[in-house]
């Protein structure tokens, strides 16, 4: 890698369009992925140490109802006899995997199971969906096993058996705690249906109990986020997700947007910005700690280890129809719809939709910009793993964004502002490499 592949990256300074995708999820960006059949498991090098772990992501692609704002996979009303065909190809996928020689006998660090909605799913779905996947990638040592739920799928009986199987940590998708927001953007629970649900989890007795809040949501007032955020921390969750509403392209909302069909106008980014520094400073004040642009926690405990090793370059696998992985140095996603996943496994055929194979720049930059995620880069390791000081070779860039308060450089770590850290999302594309700036 040499440094003027990277000394590049100095783009102008992203923009906040109102509408269409503004969080950066990975990198390099999905529309850079190539479309083919090919398995870059097949191509990658020898086996890594059996010791190396490997984090597990779980798509369940099944909703009771979409939300306006909701651009991810997901099918509404689906059939048992559909249900369970897809349960039984995720355990197909799985068994697949376990016999490439980049996943056998790996452990497994930390399991998400998101969607979608699983706690769609009855137990005996999920049951057979864990069970199914376990046969050939056991997972029964692992401390931290994430499920979203939504709160009107909250009962006594079934989070007892989630803990059950394996469940340590539950993920309560609230947003708001205004009722008629709620209903404004499509959400089909009440706040007394939140109240309901984590008084239920906390009886139970989780290991770690997270809430997800949106900022931003259409119609939203500031007195609306300061009492669903002041509500939120009367419950006492160990963690609090924030994220700032988008209007990606695809759903409800950004049609209505398109046809100028919005009953009000859309929150400015700027205000969205400033709530959620503020949410920051009522959380620290309540006790928690900021964990990255996105979270705050109650002690180290509850931190998001899924994130952690992800943003460390660690290999994830996806496991379900349109699911990402990043494996053997590659990017990968499956086919993204439930007839074209399906087929490839009944040919016992891996579901590939698209791949990127990184190279070694790709791969520092990748990590760099996953860590900026979580409020700080640690860069002495990233020189130690790639041979590269990535403060040299942003030089210019870090000392523009430092002197701007949105960062400040230290000899071996790199750590957001409060400023920074609130709007980390609008900086991460101007270190994309210049094929990669404008997708």
């Amino acid at each position: 890698m040499s440094d003027a592949s990277v000394l590049q990256h100095c783009g102008p300074p992203a923009v906040e369009p109102a509408v269409g995708e503004y969080y950066v999820p990975t990198y390099p960006p999905f529309a850079a992925w190539s479309y083919h059949s090919n398995s870059p498991l097949l191509q990658a090098p020898g086996p890594l140490p059996p010791t190396a772990p490997l984090a597990l992501y779980v798509h369940v692609p099944f909703c009771v109802s979409k939300c306006d704002f909701c651009n991810n996979h997901s099918y509404i009303g689906a059939r048992d006899n559909v249900v369970h065909s897809y349960l039984d190809a995720v355990a197909k996928e799985a068994d697949l995997y376990s016999r490439q020689h980049l996943i056998q006998r790996r452990p497994v660090s930390s399991v998400y199971i998101g969607g979608g909605t699983p706690s769609a799913l009855t137990v005996d779905q999920i049951d057979r969906l864990i069970s199914g996947i376990q046969y050939s990638i056991p997972w029964r040592e692992t401390r931290e096993v994430t499920f979203e739920c939504a709160p009107r799928s909250v009962r006594a009986h079934f989070m007892e058996a989630l803990r059950s199987l394996g469940i340590t940590r539950v993920s309560l998708g609230v947003q708001s705690f205004n009722n008629l927001l709620l209903k404004l953007n499509g959400r089909i629970h009440y706040a007394e249906d939140t109240l309901r649900a984590a008084r239920t989890i906390r009886e139970v007795g989780f290991r770690s109990f997270n809430i997800d809040l949106m900022v931003g949501l259409l119609g939203e007032t500031e007195h609306d986020w300061a009492d669903t955020l002041a509500r939120t921390i009367a419950l006492g969750p160990d963690s609090i997700t924030v994220y700032q509403t988008e209007v990606p392209r695809g759903t409800q909302l950004y049609r209505d947007y398109e046809e100028n069909r919005l009953p009000t106008d859309l929150v400015s980014w700027e205000v969205k910005h400033t709530r959620v520094e503020r949410a920051f400073e009522t959380l620290e004040a309540a006790g928690y700690t900021i964990a990255s642009g996105y979270s705050a926690i109650k002690s180290p405990d509850h931190l998001l280890q899924y994130e952690k090793h992800i943003a460390t370059g660690g290999d994830l696998l996806g496991l379900g129809v349109s699911a990402f992985s990043f494996l053997g140095k590659s990017h990968f996603q499956n086919d993204i719809t439930l007839e074209s996943y399906e087929s490839e496994l009944i040919q016992d055929k891996l579901p590939l939709k698209r791949t990127y194979k990184l190279n070694e720049s790709d791969r520092l930059v990748r990590e760099f910009i996953l860590q900026l995620k979580c409020g700080s880069v640690n860069t002495a390791s990233l020189q130690s793993k790639f041979g590269h000081d990535p403060v040299q070779l942003f030089q210019d860039l870090l000392n523009g964004l430092e002197n701007d308060g949105f960062l400040v450089q230290s000899d071996s770590r790199i750590d957001l502002t409060r400023k920074g850290l609130v709007c980390v999302d609008r900086l991460l594309p101007r270190f994309f490499a210049p094929e990669f700036s404008n997708l």
